[in-house]
């Protein structure tokens, strides 16, 4: 659990205390030649014309409006901004939340993360491991605690997302992640790590270290590979002047410019995750404006409810829908991809699957990342797996659904329907990429008796090949096509055709239109792939020299086809 009772009573505390007396601070800062702009630029809800940094709308392009005309010239904002690798291909990540300094990681955790189909791990590192005392790093943290732990999951091929977490601020009241030597002594209030939180911004030497700590991280790891990004301040808070008009501009953007600078100074790669203040948590918008740096990433959490705090799933689904779209034009606003960094809930709850299944749906709908809380091992809780190192199967079936893990072109929608198994994703062509996509399909849960793999390409235009290790199911389209739409359908068990097949290396000739997959003794699918349509092709296969087999044919493009028993 991350419970957060004494959360909701300490934000209503800062509401009570602080909420009127800064009503003044709330005020647009527009000087009158916004003569386009359609609202205040604070009042909630924040939309993607707030926070314009020239007074007038056009937080959608890179030239200011010159009021000249009673109409804004500029474009519509783009309804999200994609994720996008070095090549300029959509990348949809999703993972799950680890501790692995707390859980004692190894390399099977990992192993079976990338086996949910995950491609990420956002993983917890803490300040106060890296500085135990003030101005002396521990040289032996990031060598000998976090290294290995990137090392076990880039093995995974998983991307690794280092998070500098705090909660309930640090171990000297009570809570994790920032220094011992950041707390003030206060006595023993209530809500000490609320006070602590306070203190800590007016000390500028602990601003200035926590942002130098990110700049020893950086150092360390400049130029390698394995950390895809860096998440700056998991849940930032400030005492009582966490509200949006206290903190946002006033507080936690300074400090991200410094981070940033400080990563900045050694590495240009890494992405870099900016969160809102804690106080989102319950539906809060954050008002920052926009930083002017490249490879940032919107990354809010997401606990509608009382979820976090063990409650049930007993809230309108509109209450999840409209927090996630409010976090969603923030992420236009902040002209930067969204990726949910945190949600979940306890499996024990009557209504833990609905929240999985209705909260992935949502993320899909608006194309968005996300990686879960959290991957761990429990009887009941937030943890996606029992205490046996089995997937708890309420979880599974939703967050190991299929989804395009990398698409060359524009991903325009993707959606799997739960009831039917059926997958299909829309994109369009770009000039500058062969058009494809890479899908994880989880073929021995989904599909046991095979899929079909369609496409609205002609017949002949387009290919696809299956990697069962990874569950990698690549695409890759016609280049002359505009459009494409792939699908993914389950074989009924009645469509396939059995038959046993002998040890050792064999090889299937398949007539053009249909899929073989070829199952071991476990129920693993080997690696074949062929062409979508057209002449008869042939797939060799690898099989395991130990095991007897079975080859499984469907239909994909009406004919009928046959397969040929592969001999010795």
């Amino acid at each position: 659990m991350k419970p957060r009772n004494l959360l909701l009573l300490a934000l209503a505390t800062v509401l009570l205390t602080g909420g009127f007396a800064c009503g003044a601070s709330a005020t647009s800062s527009n000087s009158g030649n916004d003569h386009a702009d359609d609202d205040d630029d604070a009042t909630p809800p924040i939309t993607a014309d707030d926070n314009d940094n020239d007074n007038d709308n056009d937080n959608d392009d890179q030239s200011p409006d010159d009021d000249a005309s009673p109409a804004d010239d500029d474009a519509s904002p783009p309804e999200s901004y994609p994720l996008l690798d070095a090549e300029g291909r959509t990348l949809i990540l999703h993972g799950a939340n680890f501790q692995p300094i707390e859980d004692g990681g190894q390399a099977v955790d990992y192993q079976r993360m990338a086996a949910w189909g995950f491609n990420a791990v956002r993983m917890v590192l803490t300040w106060e491991g890296l500085e135990p005392e003030q101005g002396a790093y521990d040289e032996t943290y990031l060598p000998d605690v976090v290294e290995p732990q990137v090392q076990f999951a880039y093995e995974a091929g998983l991307h690794v997302i280092l998070n500098m977490h705090q909660y309930h601020w640090s171990k000297c009241c009570g809570g994790m992640g920032m220094p011992d030597w950041t707390c003030q002594d206060i006595g023993d209030p209530p809500l000490e790590w609320l006070w602590q939180s306070g203190l800590f911004w007016n000390h500028d030497d602990y601003v200035a270290g926590f942002a130098a700590a990110w700049g020893k991280v950086a150092e360390y790891f400049a130029g390698d590979d394995r950390v895809f990004a860096y998440d700056l301040f998991n849940e930032p808070l400030a005492g009582l002047r966490t509200l949006p008009w206290l903190m946002d501009n006033q507080l936690l953007r300074p400090l991200y410019e410094q981070m940033i600078a400080a990563i900045r100074a050694f590495d240009a790669a890494p992405r870099l995750f900016i969160e809102p203040p804690m106080i989102s948590l319950i539906g809060f918008p954050f008002t920052m404006t926009p930083i002017d740096a490249a490879g940032l990433i919107y990354s809010p959490h997401l606990y509608p409810g009382t979820i976090s705090d063990g409650g049930d799933y007993d809230f309108p689904e509109s209450l999840l829908e409209n927090q996630l779209d409010l976090r969603q034009r923030e992420s236009v606003t902040q002209k930067t991809p969204l990726l949910i960094g945190e949600t979940g809930i306890a499996s024990s709850v009557a209504h833990a699957e609905q929240y999985a299944r209705d909260a992935v749906d949502l993320f899909e709908a608006d194309l968005a990342s996300w990686t879960w809380w959290t991957f761990h091992y429990d009887a009941g809780g937030m943890g996606l797996c029992e205490v046996s190192g089995q997937p708890k199967d309420l979880f599974y079936r939703h967050l190991a659904q299929p989804y395009p893990r990398l698409t060359a072109g524009v991903l325009q929608s993707f959606q799997f329907a739960a009831d039917t198994a059926a997958f299909t994703v829309a994109f369009d062509n770009r000039p500058d990429l062969a058009p494809s996509v890479e899908i994880f399909v989880n073929a021995g849960y989904f599909y046991p008796n095979g899929f079909v793999v369609r496409s609205t390409d002609a017949a002949g235009s387009w290919s696809y090949a299956y990697d069962s290790s990874s569950g990698s199911l690549t695409v890759a389209c016609d280049p002359h096509a505009e459009n494409h739409v792939v699908t993914v359908e389950a074989v009924a068990a009645n469509a396939a055709q059995n038959g046993p097949l002998k040890a050792g290396p064999c090889s299937a000739s398949v007539d053009g239109g249909l899929t073989a997959s070829f199952d071991d003794a476990v129920g693993r699918p080997e690696s074949f792939g062929f062409a979508g349509g057209g002449s008869p092709v042939s797939a060799t296969i690898a099989l395991p020299s130990a095991q007897r087999s079975t080859v499984m044919v469907s239909e994909t493009s009406g004919s009928v086809g046959k397969v040929t028993r592969p001999t010795p």
